[in-house]
């Protein structure tokens, strides 16, 4: 039958020939991996394993079987050979990188992270991100943009009080945040964190994201009246007369907690439709 297709269409004959002998070797791979495996020369095995075709070998279970080989004492353990193979050779997959860096990790060795990071040879993912985060938040970062895990990169820079670097991310890579979340979160440990990140809410291209109101309410509710006043000083300067009744809240917050503000906001006629 097989004769009869290659009559028929010669080049789905020789495709499945190759095909056929593809397998073959693959198989060959395979049972040499196992066999080297078992006479322990895990030397030879990592660097097949490193080269078998099409990474049949770069898999979960190859890593699981180099862990489970008992470490000699003053040896290299064999999973950082395999490990030292493959980067010798290029760059590691997700797993793969995932499970070195764990090592790397829990030996204090983050320098080699950062060189095999900067040498492209890590394939960032955010799971990678989330364990560098428990040793270094500024090389989690990196690694979360380039793994393009944006809300974990949002939540970073929000963590760093680098709220503008928020916006100008967020608009480069199309992105939403749920600034809502965001303001709020900004709020528990950094009032005047929150005044600045809601003042370049107020400026973003389309308008602000969140109604003037509701951040007002936001700090009000914290009985922040110093900060919820800055904030509304700033955004109400046009003097427009739909702000009206924000004109009006500013006033009366002031006159029951800070009359002296009040009064200096009367004074200086900032607002004409309270």
């Amino acid at each position: 039958e097989f004769g009869e297709i290659t009559v028929c269409n010669r080049d789905f004959g020789e495709s499945y020939t190759f095909e056929l002998q593809q397998n073959d070797n693959a198989t060959v791979v395979v049972e040499r991996f196992h066999e080297l495996f078992a006479q322990t020369k895990y030397k030879e095995a990592a660097e097949l394993a490193a080269e078998s075709p099409q990474g049949i070998l770069r898999t979960p279970d190859t890593v699981a079987k180099f862990q489970s080989v008992p470490v000699q004492a003053g040896q290299t353990p064999p999973l950082l050979q395999y490990f030292g193979t493959l980067l010798t050779r290029g760059k590691l997959n997700a797993f793969e990188s995932l499970e070195l860096s764990r090592l790397v990790v829990n030996q204090n060795k983050k320098n080699l992270l950062e060189n095999w990071l900067a040498e492209d040879k890590l394939e960032c993912s955010e799971e990678l991100g989330d364990l560098v985060k428990t040793v270094d938040n500024d090389l989690a970062l990196k690694i979360y943009i380039k793994a393009r895990a944006t809300p974990k990169v949002v939540a970073a820079f929000a963590e760093k009080r680098e709220f503008d670097k928020i916006l100008i991310y967020s608009k480069q890579v199309g992105y939403t945040p749920d600034y809502l979340f965001l303001l709020q979160t900004i709020l528990r440990t950094d009032p005047q964190g929150a005044v600045n990140f809601a003042l370049m809410m107020s400026q973003m291209e389309g308008g602000c994201p969140i109604d003037y109101n509701t951040i007002t309410d936001l700090f009000l509710q914290r009985n922040l009246i110093r900060e919820a006043t800055a904030f509304l000083l700033d955004v109400l300067k046009p003097n427009l007369p739909e702000h009206g009744f924000l004109q009006t809240k500013v006033l009366e917050i002031n006159l029951v907690t800070f009359p002296n503000v009040a009064d200096a906001i009367l004074a200086n006629g900032m607002f004409s439709h309270y």
